[in-house]
């Protein structure tokens, strides 16, 4: 919902390597934020909502680290007291993957950078990082691009204030925290930002672009690690 493209390009780039996608049309919120705000009830009834959608037994990629992360862990948690339904999700865990985690690791993707040389810096949401340990898999996928030089920033390992809701009930404390990520950013002498989490990109972009209004800075360009990829790997402009 935040950002289509990084879908339609995770969909290109999937139907480049041979593999048909089906793109279930009932998909809604993974249920992250009512969960989150102690709202457990409501929560379940989204993961059971979504877990219907994903009974067949191929993959399922996820688009955002923190998605990923509550549909791997919390939702057997979540149904522990409902068998049939606490065993679909375990089943469905076992076939999930955050989108670099897939891409990295479960694809032979044959990838040639047809892009200009360019500086990036890679943001890894602090559920990707530490609940999916999916960062390396992140850097790795990254260095197969030939023409990109990944730069690690002095808070590269912080977290951008996002946090969903955190971001709503702490809003001085997320500014603050978005606004160092955001200055090592521009320090770092980078060209982009990509991340495989779409709420991190929303709230690093957005303070890039205030900080590019209100002072000038350089306006670096924020972007899904999927459209990047096609990106790089097709030529066109994701």
């Amino acid at each position: 919902m935040f950002d289509p493209q990084a879908g339609i390009s995770a969909v290109k780039l999937f139907e480049r390597a041979g593999i048909e996608v089906i793109f279930p049309m009932g998909q809604s919120c993974c249920g992250q934020p009512p969960l989150n705000s102690g709202h457990a009830d409501e929560a379940k009834t989204i993961a059971k909502s979504q877990l219907e959608l994903l009974k067949n037994p191929w993959p399922v990629v996820v688009m955002a680290g923190s998605c990923a992360a509550t549909m791997l862990h919390e939702y057997p948690e979540l149904l522990k007291y409902e068998p049939e339904w606490k065993n679909l999700a375990e089943n469905v865990s076992g076939r999930l993957f955050e989108f670099t985690e897939f891409v990295a690791g479960q694809l032979d993707l044959s990838i040639i950078d047809v892009g200009a040389s360019v500086k990036i810096a890679l943001h890894t949401s602090c559920s990707a990082r530490r609940k999916l340990n999916s960062l390396q898999q992140g850097r790795d996928l990254l260095a197969k691009l030939s023409n990109v030089e990944l730069v690690i920033h002095d808070r590269e390992y912080e977290c951008c204030g996002f946090g969903g809701t955190f971001a709503i009930k702490h809003g001085d404390v997320s500014a603050a925290m978005v606004h160092d990520k955001a200055i090592s950013l521009l320090d770092a002498g980078i060209e982009r930002v990509v991340s495989p989490d779409p709420g991190c990109l929303l709230n690093i972009g957005g303070h890039l672009e205030h900080l590019h209004k209100k002072e000038n800075k350089p306006l670096l360009k924020v972007q899904h690690v999927a459209s990047f990829l096609w990106e790089r790997i097709s030529g066109e402009q994701a």
